[in-house]
């Protein structure tokens, strides 16, 4: 079989690859023979009327040679316009293709070209002008076509599978798929083009199908059904006109077909009719000669009892250099009828017991095939006094029959998005989602609909919650990793939608009840009402749960990551009942609280997954002397850098550690005076999450910015930024003592590496340091210090840096060693912070570096055969 689909789009070459869905459970797929796509013109329709180029004459009006306007109809031609020709398409022999748009009288008609085709050899003519209906041209279009193979298993409708999600249609499905592609041979880059896709709008698609030598036919003639796999006579041993040949199956009886053909082997035909039944002519019993093209029969449907003429009557024989060929395709073109597919019975071999089924009826000549004429004929011959009559063999009349049958048949579907017809489409198409699917024609979008998901935002979260009964209010824990955003990036507006059907919609302002974590920035409880309209039955998203959504349109990266998101969440606040003084002096830990003083029987469980947040202890003499100072030094104005950092530290309790750095232009010009304060928030209750490069959100630098705006001089610019942090990579050749673990000791060492470089990412008590550095030795001295070390046998300071692909068409990165043992950062804002991962090497096995790899002083131990320590 032949699929081709063809959708009136935009203008581009992707390449693509498609899944038709074979026989079988799951999502078994089969592979095409062939798939081809196209973009450009396409004519999916014959022509109405084929004109000689010599019947019509273009031509322009005198103000605009350039632009043609108007056909006419040469002088001579027997053919007219009439208004029935307006909107349709001429498509001249040079493959410009005119609309007519109104006619100036029944010989001349009014024009407008709309595009051009380079269609194939068959479809234009240097002699022809073809005029076509104004759905049979597609312009800016896609077509794929593919084939299949006759040996390949059925293709059958999808069917459930719990591993992935199904198309929920009675249809077989093709899937056609954007292909990740290869810029250059060279790369093991891919890219897709779903950017340049994503805007194309569909207006409409037609789907066609050819099918070429079906063998699968259910036969039978008046008297008794045929068996296709045994010779036998269509019309009965003694046909007569309106003897019927009755066939039938799945494919040809529940399609709406546009074409079909027969294809009949015949048996024991004889040289020519002319010959065979010179007999019946010369007696003139049949008085008119009977020749090749004599027999004749006409094509019927029958769809539930009711009658459709297909062809009133065709040669059912045909002949090569005047000798009859024991081949024939019988071509049919099916005119528009109604169509019931709701049954088809499967179980039979016969095609009456079906709703519908074709009938080859023998139509003319009056006598047929002569076989009630036979006994005259020989009488005549027989009784006959000339000599010439006697002398004529009188040959039996020739009953049909077939060898071999097969079917070919076409059919087509249009589904023209802009203009729906009242009735559901015996064929849809699909949008594939990333968790889903829907169906195209329930996705407009302000009366327009989209070849691909159309994905204005820049980053969406789902949510699926379970045994939700809407109305119903929720909570929403989010916990937040604090820090892991870019803190220079400002936060974007969050977008909060439900999942009705397969529509979103937006909550309303009155529905977003609270949200404590000022836009998803922070860890807090958002608070929604979720209304009626929310649904648990859809195809975007896995049926069963109502789907929440949060979308934002830029800044994705804004967000810091999430560690975790749970439902029902409450906030408790502590309330003092004689506790000791030093109970708020750091946080309560994760699962303290398991239950309520006095139990609810509506609550199951309770359970406190984090550690508690904010508070502080009653402030003690020692504190309150330190603040008092400080206030009598600083006296609430911002002049200098202790000033700037005291208070920030007062007034902010979430940020850990303030630096403020001054500068003022040399020519004492008060406006370009500017002050930045750099800022480090508290992490030290982020558990389990340790942040190697804290920052705080943005909205806490612009509070901080306009808290410190207003102790300060109005002429003094205030910039309140995270610090620069630079990580360090070390490249390390080391060897474990033996019989260690190597795979656990080499994570070990990794995150035993970074908790040295940057310790109070994991402890409350360390300190951070602006502008600090570190020597490699120092680094090697704590390596050697680890109980499951042997030696140290290289250590580098590297740095990375991406190289192209090269021949063998692999990307890769280069670590390039940094010639100083000294790490240090170059600027007062910078903090030297560990890379996520070291580079680490086992001594001893493939991967160890030679022995001068590890040449140097810098590599060297003093407790060891390298000095003679006096």
């Amino acid at each position: 079989a032949i699929l081709a689909a063809a959708a009136q789009v935009g203008h581009g070459e992707y390449p693509a690859h498609v899944h038709p869905r074979q026989a079988g459970d799951g999502e078994a797929r089969c592979q095409p023979e062939s798939f081809e796509y196209e973009i450009g013109v396409f004519i999916v329709e014959d022509p109405l009327v084929s004109y000689s180029s010599t019947e019509l004459s273009l031509s322009s009006t005198a103000s605009d040679n350039d632009n043609l306007t108007s056909v006419s109809f040469r002088e001579g031609s027997e053919h007219t316009f009439s208004a029935s020709n307006v909107k349709q398409l001429l498509v001249w022999n040079d493959g410009k293709i005119f609309q007519i748009t109104g006619l100036v009288n029944n010989n001349e008609a009014n024009i407008q070209q709309i595009g051009i085709g380079n269609f194939p050899q068959d479809a234009v003519s240097t002699d022809q002008i073809n005029l076509y209906r104004d759905s049979a041209i597609y312009l800016n279009s896609f077509k794929f076509q593919l084939k299949l193979d006759s040996t390949l298993p059925a293709i059958l409708p999808p069917k459930p599978d719990e591993s992935t999600f199904f198309l929920d249609t009675p249809y077989p499905v093709v899937k056609i798929l954007l292909k990740e592609i290869s810029p250059s041979e060279n790369t093991q880059e891919t890219l897709i083009y779903y950017e340049q896709f994503k805007s194309v709008r569909l207006e409409k698609v037609k789907i066609q199908v050819k099918v070429e030598n079906s063998q699968d036919v259910q036969l039978r003639n008046d008297n008794s059904v045929l068996n296709p796999k045994t010779p036998f006579q269509p019309f009965g041993n003694n046909p007569k006109v309106g003897s019927g040949f009755y066939f039938a199956n799945r494919e040809i009886s529940t399609k709406k077909l546009d074409s079909i053909a027969i294809n009949i082997e015949w048996m024991g035909l004889p040289q020519d009719f002319a010959t065979h039944y010179q007999a019946y002519n010369s007696t003139e019993v049949i008085p008119k000669a009977i020749t090749n093209d004599s027999f004749k029969a006409s094509l019927k449907l029958f769809n539930n009892r009711s009658r459709v003429v297909i062809e009133s009557s065709q040669s059912i024989f045909t002949q090569e250099d005047n000798t009859l060929s024991n081949k024939i395709h019988l071509n049919y073109q099916i005119p528009g009828y109604s169509l019931d597919t709701s049954s088809y019975e499967t179980d039979t071999d016969d095609p009456f017991e079906q709703s519908r089924y074709f009938q080859l009826e023998l139509a003319s000549p009056d006598f047929a095939f002569a076989h009630d004429l036979y006994p005259v004929v020989l009488n005549k011959v027989a009784l006959s006094t000339n000599d010439d009559l006697k002398s004529l063999t009188v040959y039996p009349p020739y009953t049909p029959e077939v060898k071999a049958i097969s079917l070919d048949y076409t059919a087509s579907e249009e589904i023209d998005l802009k203009n729906p017809p009242n009735q559901p489409h015996s064929s849809q198409i699909f949008q594939l989602h990333p968790f889903g699917y829907a169906d195209i024609q329930t996705l407009n979008q302000d009366n327009q609909y989209y070849l691909l998901p159309n994905y204005h935002e820049e980053g969406s979260l789902y949510i699926g919650i379970r045994n939700l009964q809407p109305p119903q209010n929720i909570s929403i824990l989010f916990q937040m990793i604090p820090g892991s955003g870019n803190g220079e990036l400002t936060p974007p507006q969050i977008h909060w939608s439900y999942l009705s059907g397969n529509s979103w919609q937006e909550f309303k302002n009155t529905e977003m009840l609270s949200d404590s974590t000022n836009g998803l920035v922070d860890s807090g409880i958002i608070r929604l009402s979720i209304p009626e309209g929310a649904t648990s039955q859809h195809n975007l998203l896995p049926s069963g749960l109502h789907w929440l959504r949060a979308t934002v349109t830029e800044n994705a990266a804004a967000i810091p990551d999430t560690l975790d998101i749970k439902t029902q969440a409450v906030r408790a606040t502590f309330v003092n009942q004689g506790n000791a003084a030093d109970h708020l002096s750091k946080p309560l830990p994760a699962n303290s609280i398991q239950g309520f003083v006095t139990r609810d029987p509506a609550i199951n469980t309770v359970q406190q997954p984090y550690s508690s947040f904010g508070g502080k202890p009653k402030e003690d003499n020692r504190a309150f002397t330190m603040r008092v100072s400080e206030r009598l030094r600083h006296k609430q104005r911002a002049i200098t850098a202790w000033d700037y950092e005291r208070l920030v530290l007062e007034h902010f309790p979430q940020i850990y550690k303030v630096k403020c750095i001054t500068s003022a232009a040399g020519n004492h010009n008060p406006g370009d005076a500017k002050v930045t304060v750099v800022v480090i928030p508290d992490v030290a209750n982020t558990a389990p999450f340790f942040p190697l490069e804290p920052k705080a959100p943005l909205y806490l630098l612009k509070e901080i910015q306009v808290y410190l705006q207003n102790y300060t001089s109005p002429f003094v610019q205030i910039v309140v930024k995270n610090p620069r942090y630079k990580p360090i990579q070390y490249k390390v050749g080391i060897r474990f003592l033996a019989g260690s673990d190597q795979g656990y000791y080499l994570n070990q060492l990794n995150e035993d590496i970074k908790r040295f470089l940057s310790p109070w990412a994991y402890e409350a008590q360390a300190y951070i340091t602006f502008g600090s550095s570190i020597h490699n030795s120092s680094v090697i001295h704590f390596i050697e210090k680890r109980s499951y070390v042997d030696y140290v046998g290289y250590l580098k300071l590297i740095e990375q840096v991406p190289i192209k692909a090269g021949s063998q068409g692999k990307s890769d990165i280069y670590y390039r060693v940094i010639p100083s043992n000294l790490a240090q950062v170059q600027h007062p804002d910078s903090i030297l912070v560990s890379a996520p991962q070291h580079i680490i090497y086992l001594m001893g096995t493939e991967n160890s570096y030679d022995e001068e790899d590890f040449e140097g002083i810098g590599y060297m131990r003093i407790f060891n055969e390298d000095f003679v320590v006096s």
